[in-house]
């Protein structure tokens, strides 16, 4: 236990606490193809009942790619994550705080990551249960497209054409 004057926390093993199954629902993930979030092993508890549990995970999901404005696009990734044994009225998403971070990405920028709470029912299931859907915006850096991709392109176009017409002209001469 650690002290402040007027605060306290203990540190305690996530195991004493009581802690819902939380899974990843849209998972891609061949490793672990339920999605069971295990973020972290110990809680930091206050007084004031507020429980903190940090940590980092990776989360492995597929998004839909929209390629029309390549390489200047805008993708938005969402991650839904929820319990398979709580329903709606038994666990609610309140006072979440989010922080993500992104590995430095040499083709991505994140620009935002929008969080909301749904309920939810599926075919099979009589009651709804709660949802949590944050989305990940992401935004292409196209200065790397445009160096790898469309310049090496347009250059061979170029010198294709070239040679196309030079041999046209020893040809006629």
């Amino acid at each position: 236990m650690t002290s402040v004057p007027g605060k306290s926390t203990r540190i305690l093993p996530k195991s004493l606490l009581w802690s819902p199954d939380l899974y990843l629902l849209n998972t891609n993930d061949d490793k672990d193809p339920e999605g069971r979030l295990e973020v972290c092993d110990h809680v930091r508890l206050h007084d004031n009942g507020t429980v903190v549990c940090r940590g980092q995970t990776i989360l492995v999901t597929g998004c839909e790619v929209d390629l029309f404005t390549f390489p200047f696009d805008s993708q938005s990734c969402p991650l839904r994550f929820g319990s398979w044994l709580y329903g709606w009225d038994e666990l609610r998403w309140e006072n979440m705080s989010f922080t993500a971070e992104m590995q430095k990405e040499a083709d991505w920028d994140l620009i935002g990551f929008p969080v909301k709470q749904e309920m939810m029912t599926h075919i099979g299931w009589r009651d709804p249960h709660s949802e949590l859907t944050v989305c990940l915006m992401l935004r292409r850096k196209p200065f790397f497209k445009v160096v790898e991709l469309i310049l090496p392109c347009a250059l061979l176009q170029a010198l294709t054409c070239l040679f196309v017409c030079l041999f046209v002209y020893r040809w006629w001469s």
